[in-house]
């Protein structure tokens, strides 16, 4: 999942990162970070680093 965040948003770190499994099984990843204006942001990715959808 690190791949597929560091692609997407390179020179950014990640500051918090959280599995989620939906009653269906389907496994998704929350990870946390702040852009470089300091402002939070989370990112959602699929078990297999498919991008989903920023928050």
């Amino acid at each position: 999942m690190t791949a597929a965040f560091e692609a997407k948003y390179p020179k950014t770190k990640a500051s918090k990162a959280e599995k989620q499994t939906k009653a269906d099984g389907t496994v998704t990843y929350e990870i946390a970070f702040k852009d470089a204006k300091g402002k939070k942001h989370e990112a959602t990715f699929k078990e297999d680093g498919t991008f989903v959808e920023e928050e």
